[in-house]
């Protein structure tokens, strides 16, 4: 007999769950739609914070670790700027570096690194801050300024820099001159590993486009938080004419 009366009470309250919808008004029914609609709008709006501060937090460490490992090339090199090594070969006396290498294209990139350490480490301090880490006009605009700025200085820095590497007619570089003369055992002995130093040159180059893609990877994302934060506003304003008295 309970399983008679159990069976009985599920079914009578399908039947109430029905009517109730069924009795529902149609502003009822947009009023739960445009609920459903915002829950998902505020998921996708953390989803688009989230991987907005997650790029940011990756462009200023790896531009810190460019500012490293560009300052410790440079320190080896002026360190030892006008030092000789004795040719064992030729008998002579030969000097570790070239007496007229370019160091511009490295100082660029340095620079551009540090600019762009800068600017992503005050961007990543204001995210702790609701009005940069969530999105808003502010945030958006914080945001867009650093990543084009960001943007353009990696774009420009890497292709001076890969440019200037291929000119197989120009004078040593860094880059150039640490990579052609990496088995070089009498200048190892003199200022330490040649190789080791033509990797991080190499890394930088590559850093620098990783960097710079990063960084329209967050100028996208300002699009998308755009486009969403639209989105809620015009089904927000829809959701007030259902729901203004008749």
């Amino acid at each position: 007999m309970e399983d008679i009366r159990d069976d009985v009470n599920s079914k009578s309250n399908i039947r109430l769950l029905r009517l109730s919808e069924t009795q529902s008004t149609p502003a009822d029914r947009a009023a739960h739609q445009r609920r459903k609609y915002l829950k998902a709008v505020a998921y996708t709006e953390h989803r688009v914070s989230r991987t907005r501060l997650v790029i940011r937090i990756l462009s200023f460490i790896l531009s810190g670790a460019l500012v490293a490992v560009l300052s410790h090339a440079l320190s080896v090199y002026y360190g030892s700027k006008n030092k000789v090594v004795m040719d064992v070969r030729l008998d002579s006396e030969l000097r570790v570096w070239p007496r007229d290498m370019k160091m511009r294209p490295t100082l660029v990139l340095l620079a551009a690194a540090s600019l762009a350490t800068f600017l992503s480490g005050i961007l990543c301090l204001a995210s702790f801050t609701k009005a940069v880490r969530k999105i808003t006009s502010f945030g958006n605009i914080a945001t867009a300024m650093v990543s084009i700025i960001g943007f353009a200085l990696w774009v420009a820095a890497a292709i001076y820099y890969k440019v200037d590497d291929l000119n197989e007619k120009a004078r040593y570089d860094m880059l150039s001159f640490t990579c052609a003369r990496r088995h070089d055992d009498t200048i190892d002995k003199a200022i330490g590993n040649l190789g080791s130093l033509c990797l991080q040159m190499r890394y930088a180059w590559i850093a620098a486009l990783v960097i710079a893609v990063l960084e329209l990877a967050a100028i996208l994302t300002i699009f998308w938080g755009v486009w969403k934060s639209r989105s809620s506003t015009s089904y927000s304003k829809i959701g007030a004419e259902v729901h203004k008295p008749q």
